[in-house]
């Protein structure tokens, strides 16, 4: 990663992207807690370089939900994916398979969330 900061810079597209997969993988490596802190700056990061709309920058905020609520906060994680479905429902329209797949895990957060 160090290379392609020194490379391209932390705002070029490629950079963007392996830092959101690097997340990814630090997650399915068993580590949630590193992973959402790499999604939220990832996230935020895109959302300054391709804007809050951009289907990638949805994709990462989608992401951080998830990440948020695997490490043991439901209750945000239903926030943050409140709101990533609102704003794919508006952009990408409530039929797309991604403002879909927000509604699911919406409903799954929030039953986490309400479970004793």
């Amino acid at each position: 990663m160090v290379i392609a900061f020194r490379g391209f810079g932390r705002d070029h597209i490629g950079v963007l992207t392996s830092r959101y997969w690097h997340a990814c993988f630090v997650r399915d490596a068993g580590d949630p807690a590193q992973a959402a802190r790499l999604m939220a700056d990832v996230a935020t990061d895109l959302a300054r370089v391709l804007g809050p709309d951009h289907a990638r920058t949805l994709a990462s905020r989608h992401a951080l939900a998830r990440l948020t609520g695997e490490v043991g906060n439901p209750a945000e994680a239903v926030r943050l994916m409140a709101l990533v479905t609102a704003d794919r429902a508006r952009v990408l329209g409530s039929d797309h398979p991604a403002t879909q797949e927000s509604r699911r895990w919406l409903a799954h957060w929030q039953k986490r969330a309400a479970a004793p």
